[in-house]
């Protein structure tokens, strides 16, 4: 019931007015920044997301930036909730 319920309230929010936009910019991502970000998503910290993707930590906080820039967000924590608003997450 409680999945339900989740999977109901995704659609909902995935079809919102704003999740057009969120997608929009979501899309400006390259496929390593979207990679970064569902890891980011899943609760991963930076330094598992480098050793998961064989990259060193600094580089995995240059695409922390990049994503915060090319979604014209000031925090990860927006940019999360701007995955989630799109239904990423």
């Amino acid at each position: 019931m409680r999945e339900a319920l989740h999977a109901v309230t995704e659609r909902e929010e995935a079809s919102a007015p704003g999740a057009q936009s969120a997608r929009e910019r979501l899309a400006a991502l390259s496929p390593r920044e979207r990679e970064v970000l569902s890891r980011l998503l899943t609760g991963l910290s930076s330094k598992l997301i480098a050793k998961e993707l064989g990259l060193s930590p600094r580089t995995i906080e240059v695409h922390r930036a990049n994503i915060k820039d090319k979604l014209q967000v000031g925090t990860m924590s927006e940019a999360m909730a701007l995955a989630a608003s799109a239904g990423l997450a």
